[in-house]
């Protein structure tokens, strides 16, 4: 049956069963008029719904392997529906296209799984377990408020969430949550006051967040078969905090992203943290150690000052090697970048060498502190320092060449094997307890 051009404003429609109906071009306005008993293989386009409609039990959804036999894997169109106070567990959803849903509640939907569906300009208040999701689409959604929790369960993979608008509360008690345990992809999204999350792979392109929370691991539940995620951010604004702290990921790479406050304190690393092209405020990477790389270039971070609160931070311990290439720090003369650490003065026993290669080049620094490193090969060439800290570091080839160095350097207690050194004006050094001797 089609029904077309019709206005059912503030027609009783209560207590009734909609089957093989296509509405198109129809009005549906008012109360609780539509509060269905159930709603079978019926589409809704281009229909207009104002006020609160019921659809009660949507045989289609609640009952997706009758639907399968009936109809095949025919997509399902669920549009203008609330889902309030349903129902819906241990089931798999296919193949459906929710249009324009509210979604409100807690708990009452837990289902296995979610494959091929796609959820337009639909709205959620509510708590939800979509189960194992598998290409899924969420385009142009809206989660408002600091009681929603919506995520899939691990093996997810292809679930996207573009042009969609989450916003939690301001009290960090009361931020909503949204995400999977799997693979998740954000693209063009607006994101305040909320986490996000992807156990698996967690990429962030072209979005805007402020005040996020990044989860990137599964390690408070799964013990030691716990997930950890590959993150990609690219083309993204994040101001406010973003952090990810005592977090456990693969991976992160950061591109063509401005940001004001990025903080991974105590997070740990498997692989590279790669930064290039980033602009803005500072970041704080006090990561553990037994990372891989850490890589950050072309990139200008002028959130720094003398508040240490506000200071670029780098363990420099905790990676293999250290690139900093073509960058500028700092927004005053008292700004000081911390790239430093990996040997600890207090331990009397052979220290083996942690970061191999240690890299700096071509860059602006107000203050440069690369003090208690335990490295290999330390090179900074053609770069501009306010003042240089390279004091109380083990380092077996340490090379200074074609640097600006205005203040002073202080290499104090700082044992060398081979070192290489540009030339310095009188008393610039400072070198008591060190065994480098000038060229």
């Amino acid at each position: 049956m089609i029904i077309e051009d019709a206005d059912f404003s503030g027609v009783d429609f209560k207590g009734l069963v909609w089957k093989n109906i296509q509405f198109k071009n129809c009005s549906f306005r008012g109360g609780y008029e539509t509060k269905l008993d159930r709603l079978e293989t019926t589409t809704f386009d281009d229909c207009e719904f104002v006020g609160v409609h019921s659809f009660g039990d949507m045989v289609d959804v609640k009952d997706p392997e009758l639907r399968k036999q009936e109809t095949g894997d025919a997509p399902l169109v669920v549009e203008g529906a609330l889902f309030n106070g349903e129902t819906f567990d241990t089931q798999v959803w296919r193949n459906v296209r929710f249009v324009n849903c509210d979604f409100v509640g807690a708990y009452e939907i837990k289902l296995d799984g979610l494959r091929h569906c796609q959820f337009e300009s639909c709205r959620f208040s509510a708590i939800i377990d979509w189960g194992v999701a598998q290409d899924v689409v969420f385009s142009k959604c809206e989660a408002l408020g600091g009681e929603v929790n919506i995520g899939t369960e691990p093996g997810s993979k292809a679930v996207r969430f573009e042009d969609c608008k989450f916003e939690g509360a301001d009290d960090r008690n009361h931020w909503g949550t949204m995400g999977t345990e799997g693979e998740a992809e954000y693209l063009r999204c607006k994101v305040k006051w909320f986490s996000v999350f992807g156990f698996a792979r967690l990429t962030l392109s072209d979005c805007t967040l402020e005040n996020v929370r990044l989860r990137t691991d599964s390690r408070a539940s799964s013990g030691d078969a716990y997930q950890s995620s590959e993150v990609w951010i690219e083309n993204c604004k994040l101001r406010g905090i973003v952090e990810a702290p005592s977090s456990y990921l693969q991976s992160l790479t950061i591109r063509d992203t401005v940001l004001e406050h990025l903080d991974l304190s105590g997070a740990t690393v498997k692989g590279d943290v790669v930064m290039e092209r980033v602009r803005g405020g500072h970041i704080k990477l006090g990561i553990k150690e037994n990372a891989g790389n850490f890589r950050l270039k072309d990139s200008q971070l002028y959130g720094g000052s003398s508040d240490i609160n506000a200071t670029n931070y780098v363990y420099a311990g905790a990676f293999k090697s250290v690139l900093i290439d073509n960058c500028a720090f700092g927004s005053d003369l008292l700004a000081r970048v911390l790239v430093a650490g990996g040997f600890d003065p207090n331990v009397k026993t052979p220290q083996p060498v942690i970061t191999h290669s240690y890299v700096v080049r071509g860059s602006k620094f107000p203050i440069f502190d690369a003090g208690a490193l335990n490295a290999g090969q330390v090179i900074l060439q053609g770069n501009e320092i306010g003042a240089l800290d390279l004091s109380n570091s083990r380092i077996d080839q340490l090379e200074l060449m074609g640097n600006t160095i205005n203040r002073l350097v202080d290499l104090s207690n700082t044992q060398v094997k081979q070192s290489k050194l540009q030339s310095f004006a009188k008393g610039q050094l400072k070198l008591a307890g060190s065994n480098v001797r000038p060229n």
